[in-house]
């Protein structure tokens, strides 16, 4: 499930062995695991349906209220989080946990270049100045391709 750049770097987040379930009982995850790596790409892949977004949504504490955690945990960086505890996520999001959904048009403004749009995030956030952003940006869009 992941395309590694450098193997065995130290474990960021991860889904362990976690089943969520709606209000009716129905199974939405099912034992799911999941380890994001520093340093690795991982891609989660299925078909539609298949709990891709639900498996973003938990690791981010943002379930829906219809939504909830039945088994395992959520960590990251060591720390075991509550999904049903927004404060424990508090000065994560953003800096340190963030999700970009695949409808680009949800996630993106199309008047506005990409690369301002990834700017504003690590501006907005704290992670760096403006000018640093920008440089950061370009390098990474280029490594990408």
């Amino acid at each position: 499930m992941g395309a590694s750049m450098k193997p065995g770097g130290e474990l960021i987040a991860a889904l362990n062995t976690v089943t969520v379930q709606n209000d009716h009982g129905r199974r939405i995850l099912d034992r799911a695991s999941l380890q994001l790596r520093s340093g690795e790409v991982t891609c989660l892949v299925g078909r539609s349906g298949s709990g891709k977004t639900t498996a973003g949504l938990l690791l981010l504490g943002l379930l829906p209220p219809s939504m909830h955690l039945a088994k395992g945990h959520v960590e990251f960086q060591g720390q075991v989080l509550a999904p049903g505890q927004p404060e424990e996520y508090a000065g994560l999001r953003g800096k340190g946990l963030a999700i970009v959904f695949q409808d680009p048009y949800a996630s993106l403004n199309p008047m506005r270049r990409c690369g301002s749009q990834v700017e504003d995030a690590l501006k907005i956030h704290g992670v760096m100045a403006r000018n640093t952003a920008k440089a950061r940006v370009l390098e990474q869009f280029k490594y990408m391709g």
